[in-house]
């Protein structure tokens, strides 16, 4: 029968081992650390796209909810001045200042030009 060899003798921990430890360390870290600023920075660009898509999201419902406001208050503001402009005209036409018919003219500016030679001042 062959007999195994085994040593009893606990291992010595040399400088050496503890020095690729150490680096075996400082390697894992550095990965890690490179790692770790890479979700970093893909996590904030999806919070930022979620914030920009949410924003949009919130404006394009404010829109629209505008939008509809606007449609149901045209109607009720015009037949509101109507209404106004119905019971003022007797009261006008009372006083003699009848409503005016509504024009809109377009005001052009005048340029003048100076032609000829400036006197010289004495």
């Amino acid at each position: 029968m062959v007999r195994k060899s085994s040593s009893s003798a606990p291992k010595q921990t040399s400088l050496r081992h503890v020095w690729l430890a150490s680096l075996g360390a400082v390697a894992v870290t550095r990965r890690e650390a490179f790692g770790a600023a890479a979700r970093a920075v893909d996590g904030i660009d999806r919070l930022q796209r979620r914030a920009s898509d949410v924003a949009g999201d919130v404006r394009d419902i404010g829109r629209g909810g505008l939008i509809t406001l606007r449609e149901r208050a045209q109607p009720l503001v015009a037949r509101i001045g109507a209404d106004v402009e119905a019971r003022l005209q007797p009261l006008l036409g009372r006083f003699g200042a009848a409503a005016k018919p509504v024009t809109r003219t377009r005001k052009t500016a005048r340029v003048q030009r100076r032609t000829g030679t400036r006197k010289a001042r004495a």
